[in-house]
């Protein structure tokens, strides 16, 4: 299956169904959909189809379109076992993702996936990848508990340290944001994914929120919270 960014949605479709026939381009040549929607912008797919695929895509779009499907194709990674063996259902090595959800949930198995997918490389399937996504997401969840339970005191005012916390990481997330950015633009991203990973375990959740929290059985001024 291949993923075919729009300049609204993605779209989902087999390999064959994603040349200019995906919107009846070629039985129905200028229809308001195919003009709206081709060429598109990103492919998303694998190594193992780009002669089978995405080359006859590429072929198709001239062929019928007279222009380019699409500018970019982002190669995702291929997940193999731990012997580097591709999965397949063959071999009998692949994981139920029914399960691994049921024991990850769905978001730590996302991250943990896209932690360990770097742009174009293959992906060495290990259970502890799941466990370092739900891990994270179990760390923002215990981090919106703490910060539920803590009682906004209108009469007190912001500690010179808290001010000063609020700056530091008003800065830091800046950075972030403009190295996630930058990184977005390149396709990089698993590095995206573990510049904003470490913004949250290693400076908000070990010192932004110890540098902000009040004492305890105290409420905290409105302004930093």
């Amino acid at each position: 299956m291949t993923f075919v960014r729009t300049r609204t949605a993605w779209i989902l479709g087999s390999p064959p169904g994603c040349g200019p026939s995906l919107f009846d381009g070629i039985n129905n040549p200028g229809n308001e959909e195919i003009n709206y929607y081709y060429p598109t912008s990103d492919l998303v797919t694998g190594p193992d189809i780009i002669f089978f695929w995405v080359a006859r895509m590429i072929m198709a779009g001239y062929e019928y379109e007279g222009k380019m499907p699409f500018q970019n194709v982002y190669f995702t990674g291929i997940v193999r076992d731990k012997l580097g063996r591709k999965m397949s259902k063959s071999l009998g090595n692949s994981p139920d993702p029914l399960e691994l959800i049921e024991k990850y949930g769905a978001d730590g198995v996302r991250m943990g996936m896209m932690l360990a997918a770097p742009a174009g490389n293959d992906i060495l399937f290990d259970d502890a990848l799941c466990e370092q996504g739900r891990n994270f997401c179990s760390k923002i969840w215990n981090a919106f508990r703490l910060i539920k339970g803590w009682t906004v005191d209108d009469n007190i005012q912001a500690p010179d340290a808290a001010k000063l916390a609020v700056h530091w990481f008003e800065a830091k997330q800046n950075e972030v944001a403009a190295e996630v950015a930058d990184l977005f633009s390149k396709y990089r991203l698993s590095e995206a994914l573990m510049a904003v990973y470490k913004l949250f375990w290693d400076e908000f959740s070990s010192w932004y929120l110890e540098m902000i929290k009040p004492a305890y059985g105290q409420g905290i001024d409105r302004t930093n919270l």
